[in-house]
């Protein structure tokens, strides 16, 4: 991959959604439209689940999502089958699903620090 093209940008640049490394995962994209840079540095504070008022964001990608969908943010292991936040017990920020991966003991950590810090 090669710098600033669409695969590697975090924001996709026809919806203006959050979508990391790779294709854009909003099944509400539209491949038709551009968006300009200033209209998806607006989007940043609405959930990326369902568009409303994002009140909780991920300390490492900062993804927002509304209260609704940041349920469970202040746990180390999930709640809910739909758990989108969760706090990382090493450091103790909330991040994502997208940032978490679950140590040898089942419980989020952040990706920097799954290695430094496997027996959690």
């Amino acid at each position: 991959m090669t710098r600033n093209t669409p695969e590697i940008l975090p924001y996709c640049k026809h919806c203006g959604s959050f979508k990391g490394v790779g294709s854009c995962k909003n099944p509400k994209c539209d491949e038709n439209i551009r968006v300009e840079i200033g209209a998806i540095g607006n989007q940043s504070n609405k959930c990326v689940i369902c568009s409303g008022e994002g009140e909780h964001s991920c300390s490492r990608c900062g993804v927002s999502y509304c209260n609704k969908h940041a349920i469970g943010k202040e746990e180390s292991k999930l709640i809910s089958i739909e758990q989108y936040l969760g706090t990382c017990v090493v450091c103790g920020k909330i991040i994502c699903e997208r940032c978490w991966i679950f140590n040898n003991k089942g419980v989020v950590t952040c990706f920097i620090h799954v290695e430094s810090r496997n027996d959690q």
